[in-house]
């Protein structure tokens, strides 16, 4: 134990990349995960946040990182993988680091194996890379902002200031989440006006950069503006009360806020009944802790938190509290970690019931299962000859549709009975071709469904299963509001 508490900074980072491969790789899926995924895939070959290329804010600085990679990593699944490890290894060693320079070399030890086995940051590893950002930014600027509290010196304020300004080139809420922390470390560490002046003009040299990048790939000032209000109605209006949402919706944002934030804390409560009670934080600590936690998990809990990996930005610091709690615990140092790490492998491998599933091995493995088979039943029909696709709101979405079966016919369907079809081709939209209200489908293609079987009674007349598809004859037929026929020969 004391070895690896010894271990140089290049040797930490080389220990943490060969545990994350061993345990992210056998559950990494074998297609990208979900529909943000295909975003960040298109984004590589061409970023424009008002196409969802990635999805709005646009996140650039990753956009950037993965084309980098993909210079190097010809498959997309597997550029994404790495660019995970990559977070990954920086957010477990700034763990380290800000527990060590919090509390002890010790604690920050356990900070980062609690962190490294916590079934959220496993989640983020293997299906929302992005994500992993969230963790490696807030670790990084908290440290900077500690040892500028630490020593009083304001380079370290300069330095926080740029880190928040690039990692939010990551991950664009991190302004929110993270602001309130800069802010309180420059009060609490009565700077100048002289020297908050040059860390604001260092914030806004590297955040401008990126951020007029983003506004011209989106089509201007305004046109990003209206694309960000879009996206945030979209996104929180069915969850949160602040965008109108009902209340028990709301409740249950704040259930799974609590949830995703906290799940890692079974993996060390255990160790309190032998906590030593000397040494407890001064306030300053506690302070600093609940400046860099409350903002983001009240966003969480209030505005937004649609997935688990959303709490990476909290989750670390959750961590940091059980590096202490261990440190301090009367119990053999070899011993706390096993039960640490076998804790969370439980969690992951077998979880409780409940949101927390949602942060699981079992969650992950059954949208691979979906996505894979539902692609492996087009590709079988496609032997037999040309099929068109017709897809309805479903785990395989039609983003993943267009993406692996870009040259196929694909009709999107929505859920208000006012919206018409949309057509893709080749990953663009295209003027469908109308008959008397029906839309026209190829005379000679095989018409696959891809709804989810709750959904399947709706398809008139009946269709045939084939797998997890649908399999429909000659036509015509409909589908709730929408009709559809065949063209000419």
């Amino acid at each position: 134990m004391t070895h690896a508490l010894r271990l140089s900074t290049g040797g930490a980072a080389a220990a943490a990349a060969a545990l994350l491969i061993a345990t992210r790789w056998p559950f990494a899926p074998r297609h990208l995960y979900y529909f943000d995924n295909i975003n960040f895939a298109l984004a590589i070959e061409r970023f424009d946040p008002s196409l969802h290329q990635p999805q709005p804010p646009g996140y650039p600085l990753f956009v950037g990182l993965t084309r980098l990679l993909h210079l190097a990593i010809p498959s997309v699944e597997a550029v994404f993988f790495a660019a995970g490890i990559l977070l990954a290894v920086a957010a477990l060693l700034l763990t380290r680091a800000l527990g060590e320079r919090m509390f002890s070399p010790r604690a920050g030890w356990f900070a980062a194996w609690l962190l490294l086995f916590n079934p959220v940051f496993w989640l983020g590893g293997v299906t929302h890379q992005v994500r992993l950002s969230l963790a490696a930014g807030g670790m990084a600027v908290a440290y900077a902002c500690w040892r500028a509290r630490e020593t009083g010196h304001a380079r370290w304020f300069y330095v926080a200031s740029g880190i928040l300004a690039a990692a939010c080139g990551f991950r664009p809420a991190m302004i929110v989440y993270l602001a309130p922390l800069l802010l309180w470390t420059g009060w609490r560490g009565r700077f100048t006006l002289r020297q908050w002046t040059a860390a604001a003009a260092l914030f806004g040299g590297i955040a401008g950069s990126w951020f007029a990048v983003t506004v011209w790939a989106s089509g201007g000032l305004v046109a990003f503006w209206n694309l960000l209000q879009g996206y945030a109605q979209e996104q929180f209006h069915g969850s949160s009360l602040v965008y109108g949402a009902p209340a028990q919706a709301a409740g249950r944002m704040v259930e799974a806020a609590f949830v995703w934030t906290f799940l890692g804390v079974f993996s060390w409560i255990w160790a309190l009944p032998w906590l030593e009670r000397r040494g407890v934080a001064d306030r300053g600590t506690a302070g600093f802790l609940a400046v860099a936690f409350l903002p983001a998990f009240l966003f969480h809990a209030l505005i937004h938190v649609g997935d688990p990996d959303h709490t990476l930005i909290t989750v670390p610091l959750v961590c940091l509290l059980g590096g202490r709690t261990l440190e301090r615990a009367r119990i053999n140092v070899p011993a706390a970690a096993a039960a640490a790490m076998a804790l969370n492998v439980l969690l992951w491998l077998v979880p409780p019931p409940g949101l927390a599933r949602a942060a699981s091995a079992r969650a992950v493995r059954a949208v691979d299962r979906i996505t894979s088979a539902t692609f492996d039943a087009i590709r079988e029909q496609q032997r037999a000859g040309p099929v068109v696709l017709i897809c309805y709101e479903g785990r395989v979405t039609w983003r993943h549709l267009s993406y692996y079966f870009p040259d196929v016919p694909l009709y999107v369907l929505h859920a208000a009975a006012d919206a018409p079809a949309w057509l893709l081709r080749g990953r663009t939209m295209e003027e469908p071709e109308v008959r008397d209200g029906a839309y026209v489908l190829p005379a000679d293609a095989t018409v696959l469904w891809v709804v989810e079987p709750p959904a399947a009674p709706s398809i008139d007349p009946p269709a045939e299963a084939a797998g997890p598809v649908f399999r429909s004859g000659a036509g015509p037929f409909s589908f709730r509001h929408y009709r559809f026929v065949r063209g000419q020969l």
